[in-house]
């Protein structure tokens, strides 16, 4: 008697389509188990159906004693098999699984094993944006909002929820924030411009290497996919845009002159108008201010302007120390450039200045003032008070300093004639000197560098009155005040 057998090296090879891997999928709905067949060696299919087997194993990998077998038509001479195995609604429960599938051919060979990864839903997890295109016209974060919820209002499965929030630059940079809580229901999160954290001892390419997670939004369009997921048993997502329009900040300095400083350390006025050239808003605290002073190294600062939101070219003049921004102490001038740049990292022109700096200064700023106005029907002899904000002030720098002021009676403006009405100096004691003495108003002993202003240190009872002893004639009176500033020993 003799047998017959056969002895092979082929083996049968198995694998399973990328988009049918790992599938989500409703309770209600059918689905397959999709793949390829083939002999590792090439050989050829004999026209014999091929038999699929499947096993199925809960998340934790126990074994769940649900099997199924199918039937796989290969045709004859093809050297690979496409097959599809259907597992019909409702033949698994909603939560998570593993369906593991080999095959076999008409000669028993069989295949390796492949799982599929399935998580069957009950109903649809649905994202609800506030708003699916945002214009930004400011540099303020962007707060995207909205909601989310299954289809039929259904209970969530797991008790948290996991939201991510893939923001992708119009240069192709991703960024990712992802959140884990309890469910809320809400989209809620902050993007922020992508230079917002940037902080004035970092250049601004320096923090742009690695920049605060949630500083994320570039000029352009910024494409955010969220994500939104119920444990293992639910996921959704969709798109906003949030677009930034791409702008040139502009400064002007408003000035040709130079600019006198009181010493290295003394105040530095840069008088300078900002604009976007756009309906686009500035608000405080939002621009970093790059000053460099000759070849030194370049000194960044966050500069306070504006002090309210403005939409439109602005003046935003602001003063500095000179140490503040490396003035020299062994130079008399200085050359400071300096731009600016915003939360989006957006950079304006360079402007230059250029600086004086004072060994020594002693000097008064005055205007033209008033006394208010005499009422015959409330008249009271006595002191009439000032009216407005006289704005007289002492600058100095090294110097110490006295100042006296001295002025004769009031003419009577349309006669030129003298009038009763006469002007003095009450002190703070409530002690006053007629000006025709020409008394001491103000000094200082200070050596550094000082704007004092003079009125702005008088109540309304005390400073430069004018004295009248009597009601005088109804008309206007001039009067001129000799200002005597100078230096003490």
């Amino acid at each position: 008697m003799s047998y017959g057998f056969m002895i092979t090296n082929e083996r049968l090879q198995i694998a399973a389509d990328k988009d049918s891997e790992t599938q989500k999928v409703k309770l209600s709905d059918d689905f397959n188990l999709t793949g390829t067949a083939k002999y590792l060696m090439s050989s050829k299919f004999n026209g014999d159906d091929l038999s699929a087997y499947g096993e199925i194993y809960d998340k934790d990998g126990n074994d769940t004693d649900l099997k199924s077998t199918w039937t796989v038509p290969v045709a004859k001479d093809s050297t690979t098999g496409d097959f599809s195995l259907n597992i019909p609604k409702e033949t698994l429960d909603v939560g998570t699984y593993k369906i593991k599938v080999h095959l076999t051919d008409s000669n028993d060979l069989v295949s390796n094993t492949i799982t599929y990864n399935i998580t069957v839903t009950k109903n649809e997890l649905i994202i609800t944006p506030d708003k699916t295109d945002i214009t930004v016209n400011d540099n303020k974060p962007v707060d995207l909002t909205g909601s989310y919820k299954y289809s039929d209002n259904a209970d969530f499965q797991d008790k948290n929820v996991t939201k991510t929030y893939e923001i992708t630059n119009a240069n192709g940079t991703t960024h990712k924030l992802t959140q884990t809580m309890a469910h809320d229901k809400k989209i809620d999160v902050d993007l922020k411009p992508i230079a917002y954290d940037q902080s004035p001892d970092q250049t601004l390419s320096d923090y742009l290497k690695n920049p605060k997670s949630d500083n994320v939004l570039a000029e352009g369009k910024n494409v955010v996919k969220i994500t939104v997921q119920d444990g293992t048993y639910a996921s959704a997502e969709t798109t906003v845009n949030i677009n930034v329009p791409k702008l040139s900040p502009t400064i002007t300095k408003t000035t040709s002159n130079g600019i006198n400083v009181l010493g290295p350390t003394g105040k530095v006025h840069f008088p300078i108008d900002f604009s976007y050239g756009s309906d686009y808003t500035l608000n405080p605290n939002e621009l970093i201010g790059v000053f460099t002073v000759d070849q030194q190294d370049p000194v960044s600062l966050k500069i306070n302007n504006p002090t309210t939101a403005q939409n439109s070219s602005f003046d935003m003049s602001f003063d500095l120390a000179g140490n503040q921004i490396n003035l020299p102490s062994d130079k008399n001038s200085a050359t400071v450039t300096l731009y600016f740049t915003d939360p989006y990292g957006r950079k304006t022109n360079t402007e230059s200045f250029n600086l004086s700096i004072l060994s020594y200064a002693l000097e008064l700023d005055f205007n033209n003032y008033r006394f208010q106005t005499i009422d015959p029907k409330t008249f009271e002899a006595g002191y009439i008070k000032r009216s407005g904000d006289w704005d007289l002030n002492v600058t100095s720098y090294k110097a110490s300093w006295v100042l006296k002021a001295e002025a004769d009676n009031l003419d009577y403006e349309s006669t030129q004639q003298p009038s009763n009405l006469s002007m003095a100096y009450v002190n703070k004691d409530d002690l006053a000197t007629a000006l025709q003495s020409n008394p001491q108003i103000a000094k200082s002993d200070k050596m550094e560098a000082q704007t004092v202003d003079i009125s702005d240190q008088w109540n309304s009872d005390n400073g430069i009155l004018l004295k009248t002893n009597t009601l005088p004639k109804q008309g206007d009176y001039t009067g001129t005040i000799h200002w005597n500033l100078t230096e003490s020993l």
